[in-house]
């Protein structure tokens, strides 16, 4: 791999075979998709039954009765543009789920759960009288919940766990050790101290170049004060400048 091309292509690289519990997961999505929006739609067959939940729901409120059915009626529209959004949305998460990416399944859990309530909607089978609502409504809560289990079993996480080793977990990213850059045992104790550590190599001399020896003897004392002659010059006769 060339230093041009990104890192997170040795990655993909290194990711395994993507298994079947994750195509099995994206399918299962795809049928939520479908239902979800057959699930809104098919509430308009129910609408005896919503209009007076949405009565209940209301009662304090004193509507009468034509502003009740337009508030129904502009709740039923807002339910189906919701579904198609949503749709989208998981459109886009299932495409990065069929790329490795492992945190998009994070965020259709959190969608799932605190949202849209995909998980809550398999009560959907003992929930209305209408069949078709009934039964789409339940097949929609079916297929996240599957989608979900196929997208955390272990063949999954290996598929979706980054390549060169597992991902550390919430008590391992507070508490456990972390390893130096580059794949190097982070320093011990001992390292740290200089106790156990090997003796650095010596300076090598460069070609050419003498080596000096370190002398172990105390340094030589100086003979007088530097750069003030004392005398006469032995070649010119002459003394100092005065």
């Amino acid at each position: 791999m060339s230093e041009n091309e990104p890192a997170s292509a040795g990655a993909d690289a290194a990711r395994p075979a993507r298994p079947d519990t994750v195509r099995y997961a994206i399918y299962a999505l795809a049928v939520r998709c479908v239902f979800g929006v057959l699930s809104a739609l098919s509430l308009y067959s129910a609408r005896g039954e919503e209009r007076q939940s949405f009565a209940d729901a209301n009662k304090g409120k004193n509507w009468s009765e034509a502003t009740l059915n337009h508030n129904l009626d502009v709740a039923l529209r807002n339910n189906v543009f919701q579904s198609v959004i949503m749709v989208a949305l998981i459109g886009l998460l299932m495409k990065l789920l069929w790329d490795g990416r492992g945190w998009a399944r994070w965020i259709y859990l959190v969608l799932a759960v605190l949202i849209t309530h995909d998980l809550f909607s398999v009560f959907g089978f003992f929930g209305y009288h209408a069949v078709l609502a009934r039964l789409t409504t339940g097949l929609t809560g079916l297929a996240a919940i599957a989608a979900i289990v196929l997208l955390f079993l272990p063949a999954s996480n290996a598929y979706f766990r980054p390549a060169g080793g597992s991902t550390p977990g919430l008590f391992g990213l507070l508490g456990g050790s972390r390893s130096a850059p580059g794949g190097r045992a982070p320093l011990g104790r001992g390292a740290r101290s200089g106790s156990s550590a090997a003796p650095a190599d010596p300076v090598q001399p460069a070609a050419g170049t003498a080596r000096t020896e370190p002398t172990t003897g105390p340094p030589p004392r100086p003979s007088g004060r530097p750069g003030r002659p004392r005398g006469k010059s032995r070649q010119t006769g002459e003394g100092p400048p005065r």
